[in-house]
């Protein structure tokens, strides 16, 4: 018998986000993390590396960060 494997392949994409009062990483986390990432702090990690945070502490209110995000679709 035929049978067909759908394979979808999720690609890694950048947008930015202003720090709002009161975020935190966790929280930003919370709200954009999804696919591509085994969990919170693995994708906090990546937020970390990507904007040279040395803290997870280090975001201020109106800060500009460059948050990762995985999709199924090619954009």
């Amino acid at each position: 018998s035929n049978q067909f494997h759908i394979l979808l392949i999720s690609h890694k994409y950048y947008t930015f986000y202003t720090v709002e009062p009161g975020d935190s990483l966790w929280e930003i986390a919370d709200n954009h993390y999804e696919l591509g990432y085994d969990n919170h702090k693995d994708y906090i990690d990546d937020v970390m590396f990507i904007n040279h945070l040395d803290d997870a502490d280090d975001i201020s209110s109106g800060d500009t960060l460059v948050i990762p995000y995985y999709s199924y679709e090619i954009k």
